[in-house]
């Protein structure tokens, strides 16, 4: 509508300026003729000039609407297909990140049944035999911890194996026991190591570690290492006998680095009490 308004009106002043010159011709025909008097030629001049000028504006008045116009269209669109493609982006990020999070490996055909899926399963009596040990130590919460990721673990991986008696909502949900038991035991281990890094007053990365393996034994410091390791294996070959050999070893290694780590604590504990412990002296009468 606005284009075929604009070409009326084009023609308007098309028509117009098309008098205008003919006009233009004609009074100096009549004024060189005599025919016309000066007063009355300069009276036409002033008309035809206000003439031009009204069909000038026009014209500008239009072309400038037009090109606004299509100015803020085109920068509508352009903001509303980047806002588009953000929200898009957001989503999709989003999305991915929750489907990883929530996805668990696919063990089959080894089920709780069968021998393999057993002893996967079985790999976590070496949590309870850790934390069981640190508490008869006296190391009470990262022992009881270490107790409680054993069953999160057996549960998740039990609904992991039985498929068949499991809904696939039930074995996500302990999976999110599971992280979460799991991210408590880690962060309390790695608050005793940052403590053991610190007993020293170490003034370089190298003195914290030594202050670290003063207290662990090496054994524990490799098998913590290799545990990680393993356990980003698991994450890549999520499928089958190399899962739950990856994700076995994780368990193992992680149990018993867990337990050098726990009793180090103690033995951290132990130090510092002697340390700070009252000397008393006996006074000896002759």
């Amino acid at each position: 509508m606005l284009l075929l308004s604009m070409k009326k009106k084009d023609n308007t002043s098309t028509i117009l300026l098309i008098c205008l010159c003919l006009a233009s011709s004609c009074d100096g025909f009549f004024f060189s003729n005599g025919l016309l008097s000066s007063h009355e030629a300069i009276i036409i001049r002033q008309g035809k000039k206000a003439g031009r000028r009204s069909i000038d504006s026009s014209y500008n008045h239009h072309y400038h609407h037009h090109h606004h116009h299509h100015y803020h269209s085109h920068l509508n669109h352009l903001y509303s297909s980047s806002s588009s493609n953000n929200n898009d982006d957001n989503t999709n990020t989003s999305s991915f990140i929750s489907s990883w999070v929530m996805s668990y490996a696919d063990l089959a055909p080894e089920s709780e049944s069968t021998l393999p899926g057993q002893l996967f399963l079985a790999t976590n009596i070496a949590y309870t035999a850790g934390g069981f040990l640190l508490q008869q130590h006296g190391e009470l919460l990262l022992g009881g911890l270490t107790e409680i990721a054993s069953v999160a673990s057996f549960g998740y991986h039990y609904g992991q194996l039985a498929t068949s008696r499991v809904n696939k909502e039930t074995v996500q949900l302990y999976l999110l026991v599971d992280y979460a038991v799991a991210f408590v035991t880690l962060g309390t281990a790695f608050v005793y190591l940052v403590q053991a890094a610190k007993a020293g007053e170490p003034d370089t990365l190298t003195a914290a570690v030594a202050s670290i393996s003063s207290y662990i034994p090496i054994d524990g410091l490799v098998a913590s290492f290799l545990a990680v390791v393993f356990l980003l294996l698991s994450w890549v070959w999520e499928k089958g006998i190399p899962y739950m050999i990856n994700h076995g070893l994780w368990h193992l290694l992680g149990a018993y680095g867990g337990y050098t780590i726990g009793q180090a604590h103690l033995d951290q504990l132990a130090a510092a009490a002697v340390t700070t412990a009252p000397v008393t002296t006996t006074m000896l009468s002759i």
